[in-house]
């Protein structure tokens, strides 16, 4: 996939099923390899197994339930993935995003620009403007959100994403120590005194 210039990780699927038949020859063949030198291991044979399982637990349970940040540790991890690969296709923590905007006085009275519109929109109880670079509506909305995989794969104006990083941050999410999303006000917000519910216009 490093000739592509998406890099997209499902790009990989189809190697997968490959990958989990090889794994398991070489699983089986370490066990028969052990016991034939070590005859007396085959009683912690399920003992052996369980360890298997529980190892790949171990792995997946600290990346619950956002799966999808778990990125091989011998490789660098999530950290090492972001320098090579598009990372948050699957719009891990944009839940949290609409949690905080949850915590806000009326928040049915906000608009919310992002790109993850259609995703946000059925946890948020506001309304959603797509942010894009072909009109200005999202220059209206109340609070605007900027996501890693957009930026990662060039989806808004670098003069849009450096205008933002001037403003105040107002919320941000992180996994593992690399930064996911960030929530900025809106820039019309200004203009009504602080006050981003309709009632304050």
């Amino acid at each position: 996939i490093t000739r592509s210039d998406l890099k997209y990780d499902r790009y990989i699927i189809p190697m997968l099923p490959i990958l989990d038949v090889l794994a398991a020859i070489g699983l089986v063949a370490a066990w028969r390899w052990l016991l034939a030198r070590m005859g007396r291991v085959q009683a912690f044979g399920p003992a052996m197994a369980g360890l298997v399982l529980v190892g790949q637990m171990a792995l997946a349970l600290p990346h619950h339930p956002y799966y999808y940040t778990y990125w091989n540790p011998l490789l660098g991890g999530l950290k090492g993935a972001v320098t090579m690969l598009p990372v948050g296709s699957g719009d891990e923590g944009i839940d949290k995003i609409a949690a905080y905007l949850g915590t806000l006085p009326h928040p049915e009275r906000l608009t919310l620009a992002t790109a993850n519109s259609q995703r946000i929109e059925p946890l948020f109880a506001g309304q959603t403007i797509p942010m894009t670079n072909l009109d200005g509506r999202w220059y209206l909305a109340d609070y605007t959100m900027i996501y890693i995989s957009q930026l990662q794969r060039g989806k808004h104006d670098l003069e849009i994403v450096q205008y933002l990083k001037r403003k105040p941050l107002e919320f941000s999410f992180a996994f593992f120590g690399v930064d996911y999303g960030w929530l900025y006000r809106g820039p019309a917000a200004q203009y009504y005194g602080g006050d981003t519910s309709l009632e304050g216009r």
